[in-house]
């Protein structure tokens, strides 16, 4: 893996200065990197149908989702010209 190149996106400044990714706290090493980590992943959630709180949750997660991609559109990360491959699995080639 290319350390320089998975790195490069966290040193643009629409993702370096927002609430939405992870922050680089310092390189160890040419294979190693510190990230700051999340307390809590999806899987350790109980989906509850009728808790507002899930519902909000939802919402919550979308938001921040949907706006940490406009901040790599704005920065030209994003690859929107592609065209899915729908053959994937098919033993066309």
């Amino acid at each position: 893996m290319n350390m320089e190149r998975e790195l490069h996106p966290y040193h643009l400044l629409g993702v370096a200065f927002t609430q939405y990714f992870w922050e680089t706290y310092y390189v160890i090493d040419g294979s190693t990197v510190a990230l700051e980590w999340l307390d809590t992943t999806f899987e350790e959630l109980k989906y509850q149908p009728s808790d507002i709180s899930t519902h909000s949750l939802i919402v919550a997660v979308l938001i921040v989702a949907l706006t940490s991609c406009v901040v790599l559109e704005d920065s030209e990360y994003v690859n929107t010209g592609k065209v899915p491959i729908l053959n994937i699995g098919t033993s066309k080639e």
